[in-house]
C-alpha cells in the first residue's frame, strides 16, 4: 500500500529510541506554518505528494506514544489492539448511525455489550435490560463520547421528568418560569460546570452543598438546602453523588443520599470517576451500596479498563426517560427494537453517532473478565511501587494512599509555587511526559502520576521515581523555602 513503507520505518525507528519515544525534529511552535503553503493548491495533488510531505513534515514531529512504557500522563487514543481494529472496521464499513433501521447492529450491540460491561462491575439489574428472571426492566446501558455529555444528558433528563409534574401543580407558571427555578445540588468541592465541559442546561440553577470533613456530600447541609429552597419557591431536581473525585479522593454516602432522592422525587445521578474501574473486583465495590437507588450511573473505562477515549458508559434505569430528554425523532424513524424502544439518535446532540459499541466490544472479548481485572489490578501495584519510592521523602505530601486506586497524588510541603515549579522543572526533562498537574486537590495544585501505558514495569515506575526525588529539591531550592 502507498505510504506503509515510510510509516514503517518510522515505527521502527521509534521502537528502537530508549523508551519508545521519537524525539521533536522541529521543536519550535509554529515551525509547520513555515513549511507549508499559506494556501491550497487551485489543481489536485497526486496521492505520492501527499504521502512523502505527511512524513517530511508531520512524520517527524509526532510523539510515538502507542508502545511507549512511559506512557503516563496522556490519555491513550488507540494503544489496545482492540480500539486500533475497532478504528480500521468502523472507518471500513462506513457507519451511518443515525437510527436503527439506518444500521440495526450498531444499537442493539450496544445495549448488549453495556449489559456485559455491567454485569461485570455488578450494576443492580434495574440498569440492566433485563433482569434475572429475563424480564425487561425499562432500563439499559448508553454508551456517550465524555462523561460532561452524560452529565449534560441526566441534567436535562431531570428537568424534563419535573416540568411534567410542575406543570400540573403550578399551571400558573409558564414553563421558562418554572425551568429558572430548577435547582440541581452537588458538592460544593465539584465544580459542575468544569466537570460537564460544556454548557449546563438553560436557566438551571447549581447549588454546592458544603462537604464534610472527608470531603463528602453532607447530608444534612443537603436537606437543609432543600428545604430552603423549596421556601423560597424554588424546585430541587437534580442530585449528582460522586465516587473518589480526584480532587477530593471521598465517596459520597449513596446509602445516605439515595433515600433523601427518592423522598424529594429528584434525580440521583452517580458519578463513577475513577473508582468505578476498580468494581472488576468484587473486594473493592464497597463505595457502590446504595447504587440501586440512584436513577443514573456512568464512568468512563478510559484509561483504567484499557479502553480509549469517547468511550463513557452511563446506565440509566428509565431509557423512555434518558431518551425524552434528547428529543423525539420523527415518526418514520422510530423503530421498537425489542430490548431497546428508542433510535440511537435519541441519545447524541448530535445527528449521528460513532458505533462506540464495536470498541467495547473488540475490549471485552479479547481481554475477558479476567484480563480486565488483572490489567487494573497490575495497574495500582504499579502506582503502589511508585508510592513506596517516594512516601518517605520529606519534601513531598502524598494526597491518596488507596490500594484500589491505580494512581498516585502528590505535591510539594511548603507554599503552592512550589509544586507549580516542580512540575514545571519536570516538563523541561526528557522524562517530563511522567507527570501532569491535577485539578485543584483540597484547593491546592498537586501533580499526579499513573502508567497508563500497557507495557510500563516495575523498572519504568522506579526510574520515574528517580527523576521525581532529582527534580523535587530544585524548586526548594530555588524558591529558599
Amino acid at each position: 500500500m502507498a505510504g506503509q513503507e515510510p510509516l514503517n520505518t518510522y515505527f521502527e525507528e521509534a521502537q528502537e529510541d530508549e523508551g519508545g519515544v521519537t524525539e521533536h525534529r522541529f521543536e519550535e511552535p509554529g515551525y509547520l506554518r513555515k513549511l507549508l503553503p499559506s494556501s491550497a493548491s487551485l489543481y489536485g495533488e497526486a496521492y505520492a505528494n501527499l504521502v512523502e510531505d505527511q512524513y517530511k513534515f508531520i512524520v517527524p514531529n509526532l510523539t510515538y506514544w502507542k508502545r511507549s512504557p512511559n506512557f503516563f500522563p496522556y490519555y491513550m487514543r488507540t494503544a489496545p489492539y482492540g480500539c486500533l481494529l475497532y478504528g480500521l472496521v468502523e472507518a471500513a464499513l462506513g457507519v451511518v448511525n443515525q437510527t436503527w433501521i439506518s444500521f440495526p447492529a450498531a444499537m442493539e450491540l450496544e445495549g448488549i455489550v453495556m449489559d456485559w460491561l455491567g454485569q461485570i462491575l455488578s450494576i443492580p439489574e434495574q440498569f440492566q435490560t433485563f433482569n434475572a428472571r429475563g424480564e425487561l426492566t425499562g432500563g439499559g446501558g448508553v454508551l456517550e463520547n465524555a462523561s460532561g455529555h452524560a452529565i449534560y444528558f441526566t441534567l436535562v433528563s431531570a428537568q424534563r421528568r419535573a416540568l411534567v409534574k410542575l406543570r400540573e401543580e403550578h399551571p400558573e407558571l409558564t414553563d421558562r418560569d418554572i425551568l429558572s427555578r430548577m435547582v440541581a445540588y452537588t458538592s460544593d468541592k465539584v465544580d459542575l460546570h468544569a466537570l460537564a465541559g460544556c454548557p449546563l442546561p438553560a436557566h438551571l440553577i447549581v447549588h454546592g452543598v458544603k462537604s464534610d470533613d472527608l470531603g463528602r456530600l453532607s447530608c444534612g447541609d443537603l436537606v437543609e438546602a432543600i428545604a430552603k429552597h423549596r421556601a423560597t419557591g424554588r424546585f430541587p431536581v437534580y442530585i449528582m453523588a460522586s465516587l473518589c473525585l480526584p480532587n477530593t479522593f471521598a465517596c459520597d454516602n449513596i446509602q445516605e443520599i439515595g433515600p433523601l432522592a427518592r423522598q424529594n422525587k429528584l434525580w440521583l445521578h452517580v458519578y463513577g470517576s475513577r473508582t468505578a474501574s476498580s468494581f472488576v473486583s468484587s473486594r473493592w465495590r464497597a463505595p457502590m451500596k446504595g447504587i440501586e437507588l440512584a436513577d443514573s450511573f456512568e464512568f468512563n473505562p478510559c484509561p483504567d479498563l484499557i479502553s480509549t477515549l469517547d468511550c463513557s458508559c452511563i446506565w440509566v434505569q428509565s431509557l423512555d426517560e434518558y431518551v425524552v430528554s434528547i428529543g423525539d425523532a420523527p415518526v418514520r424513524y422510530t423503530v421498537t427494537c425489542g430490548d431497546r424502544k428508542a433510535d440511537d439518535q435519541h441519545f447524541e446532540r448530535t445527528l449521528g453517532r460513532l458505533f462506540r459499541s464495536l470498541k467495547l466490544w473488540f475490549l471485552l472479548r479479547s481481554y475477558g473478565v479476567l484480563g480486565l481485572r488483572s490489567a487494573y489490578q497490575e495497574r495500582c501495584l504499579l502506582a503502589k511501587r511508585f508510592l513506596y519510592s517516594v512516601r518517605r521523602r520529606p519534601e513531598l505530601i502524598i494526597m491518596n494512599r488507596s490500594n484500589h486506586l491505580s494512581f498516585t497524588t502528590f505535591r510539594v510541603r511548603g507554599k503552592r509555587a512550589l509544586t507549580e515549579r516542580l512540575l514545571d522543572d519536570l516538563v523541561s526533562t526528557p522524562y517530563g511526559a511522567f507527570f501532569e498537574m491535577a485539578r485543584g486537590v483540597h484547593g491546592r495544585p498537586a501533580i499526579q502520576f499513573f502508567a497508563k501505558s500497557l507495557d510500563s514495569t516495575e523498572e519504568d515506575v522506579k526510574e520515574a521515581a528517580k527523576v521525581l526525588i532529582e527534580a523535587v529539591r530544585q524548586p526548594t531550592k530555588t524558591l529558599n523555602v
